[in-house]
């Protein structure tokens, strides 16, 4: 958690969003009219600040659930200064909570998001939290998950190398708890947590741009950073031909391009 509070990053640079993608996750999201949507580690709101950019409403209840006390005063700072532009009563909540330790009742949403955050969570609670999700969801209602694509060639890979950029940057905690899981190991905790509809209906080009971490996450500290760079030029080495040709990396000096993708999961009770 103290990783969070003192982790001041623009989730949309690191992670190499484009517009592109945040719209056609708006689309998916609109196929089912959502009337109260639960955001699990929503952050500062970053999902809710685009959205907000692309339409002139809010038509449901929004409610932001985020363990970080400082992320959650930086999206109600955010929000403040979106809604003097706007000039909307935004129906928005964020609750400071820890997901697995809330207490919201059963059946209160019709839509759930979990963007980029299902790996914050320990390896073993994973499917803990895909079940609390699947209780939480009204009759009818989807799940939206916005996740790694893990697959044999890049799981070990991409899990070490991130693993690696969160210790020499300083965040003992996630680098010890963060666990990207494999495709199959997702569709399994998906079907046990009971979700009758589980499909992947867009995926999409990922490339990990390691200067875009250099002074969010390293603050410029050049040789933490080095570090990392000499660990993924390693790492990479020793992989085998077949997952080489299946990830394709460029290596300069002072930084590396990784070829990675990304899904977009629904998932229907």
């Amino acid at each position: 958690m103290n990783d969070y509070n003192k982790r001041n990053v623009d989730f949309k640079n690191i992670h190499a969003t484009s517009p592109t993608h945040f719209d056609i996750f708006y689309e998916i999201l609109h196929s089912h009219t959502p009337t109260s949507l639960l955001d699990i580690g929503g952050g500062y709101g970053s999902l809710l600040l685009e959205y907000l950019n692309r339409f002139s409403s809010l038509t449901f209840n929004y409610h932001i659930l985020e363990a970080s006390p400082f992320q959650i005063e930086k999206g109600k700072q955010m929000l403040a200064e979106q809604n003097k532009a706007q000039k909307e009563n935004l129906s928005v909540n964020f609750l400071n909570s820890d997901f697995l330790a809330s207490s919201l009742p059963k059946h209160s949403f019709s839509h759930i998001v979990l963007k980029m955050v299902l790996h914050e969570f320990a390896k073993n609670s994973q499917s803990t939290v895909l079940k609390k999700v699947f209780e939480l969801l009204q009759d009818n209602g989807i799940v939206l998950v916005w996740m790694p694509l893990l697959n044999d060639h890049d799981f070990d890979f991409f899990n070490t190398i991130i693993k690696e950029k969160d210790f020499q940057a300083g965040y003992l905690s996630l680098s010890s708890q963060r666990y990207f899981c494999h495709q199959n190991e997702f569709l399994e905790m998906a079907k046990s947590a009971g979700f009758s509809k589980i499909n992947l209906v867009f995926n999409f080009e990922y490339i990990l741009d390691t200067q875009l971490r250099l002074t969010s996450e390293f603050n410029n500290n050049k040789d933490a950073y080095l570090n990392w760079l000499t660990h993924i030029n390693s790492r990479y080495k020793n992989l085998a031909p077949a997952q080489k040709n299946q990830i394709a990396l460029l290596s300069l000096p002072n930084r590396i391009f990784i070829q990675f993708f990304r899904g977009l999961y629904l998932l229907q009770k």
